[in-house]
């Protein structure tokens, strides 16, 4: 689960929308 490339994705682009928010 933690070497899956598409979960390193989704915290980038959680991080992105967090610093929108």
């Amino acid at each position: 689960m933690n070497s899956s490339p598409d979960a390193e994705v989704f915290d980038i682009c959680r991080d992105n929308l967090n610093d929108k928010l």
